[in-house]
């Protein structure tokens, strides 16, 4: 069910308890006009990791051992990390809903709205809120959610084109962070509510999966800066390095929001969202301080995997050996082929 704009204060509520707790106030943090300084970043990490070891102590978040592995493969080095833990969380959390013989659908559950108040960092200016991951793979999985209910396939706007970008430049390391956005029913989305995803770089803890020398950046960006060289920020061009269909756009130091969130949009149009009113289509955005890249999907699972967002990005989550065997028997970039849209002629 949908919730309009009266829950937003139990979720200001939530986040100012939280606030309170630590002896500060995230209300308290001015809201500058530029997307970086729309909410100030300064110990924004600080205030991540401990509330990560906040919630750990408390039992409200839960880190998922994985065995990450490197695959070269199409001049990308895929991150692909073994997470067998899950599979048997996805089979007994089947069992527990009572699945199959007759029985009524769950109901839907939100855990956004309210979230858990161990999970919140802080509010994000203006109309968004930065939660932990409950369930995550790697040390600072962050969500960046609209306080009140919007849904997943709705146009991202100015305001979350501005929480998005305080959250992954913020990220510790070189390479700041990893934005990426799972739009439409073959995109891999897991959650009706709009939440961004972000999560630090480099992909592999130790770097040095995106090429030569310990580079820091995702292992997608050379494709899509080698698109967009010469080219001025938010120009949409094709990244005709891929086999799947891909757009990409380079980003300024400083976005402005409404430029961003523009750049966002024409990058959602070019994978074939018609307008605001579409809601089938599908698509992945990746974002980085340095370069976004937009992919129209046209499937969400690919034999026993399922491929979001972060898989074009260069990292494949496997949850089990047989998931691990099949990308390692056809090779990453034949896996994409099948969740993307092959380019024409």
């Amino acid at each position: 069910a949908r919730v309009g704009p009266c829950a937003a204060p139990p979720m200001r509520r939530l986040a100012r308890s939280l606030d309170r707790l630590r002896g500060r106030r995230a209300g308290a943090r001015a809201a500058p006009a530029s997307a970086a300084g729309a909410a100030s970043t300064t110990d924004l990490w600080a205030d991540v990791t401990a509330a990560a070891t906040a919630a750990r102590a408390a039992g409200a978040l839960f880190k998922i051992d994985t065995a990450p592995r490197a695959l070269d493969d199409g001049g990308w080095r895929f991150v692909l990390r073994v997470a067998t833990a899950l599979k048997a969380k996805d089979e007994d959390g089947k069992k527990k809903k009572g699945g199959g013989g007759g029985a009524a659908p769950p109901r839907p559950f939100n855990p956004f709205l309210p979230p858990d108040p161990r999970l919140v960092v802080r509010a994000l200016p203006p109309s968004h809120a930065l939660l932990l991951n409950k369930f995550n793979v790697a040390d600072g999985h962050v969500l960046v959610v609209t306080r009140a209910f919007e849904a997943q396939e709705a146009a991202l706007t100015e305001g979350d084109a501005a929480a998005t970008w305080v959250a992954l430049t913020a990220a510790p390391g070189p390479g700041g962070g990893l934005a990426y956005f799972n739009r439409g029913p073959e995109s891999g989305a897991s959650q009706p509510h709009k939440h961004v995803q972000v999560v630090p770089l480099p992909l592999m803890e130790g770097g040095g999966e995106g090429g030569e020398g310990g580079d820091a950046r995702a292992p997608f960006e050379p494709s899509a800066l080698a698109a967009v060289a010469g080219a001025p920020p938010y120009q949409v061009e094709p990244v005709r390095s891929l086999p799947v269909r891909a757009f990409a756009a380079a980003m300024p130091a400083d976005p402005e929001p409404r430029a961003l969130a523009g750049c966002l949009a024409r990058l959602a149009a070019a994978c074939g969202v018609a307008n605001a009113a579409d809601t089938t289509t599908s698509y992945n955005l990746l974002l980085t301080p340095r370069v976004a890249m937009a992919v129209p999907r046209r499937a969400a699972r690919v034999g026993p995997l399922g491929v979001n967002a972060v898989a074009f990005a260069g990292s494949l989550l496997v949850r089990s050996e047989a998931e691990l065997a099949y990308i390692e028997a056809r090779g990453p970039w034949d896996v994409l082929r099948d969740a993307g849209v092959p380019w024409e002629g």
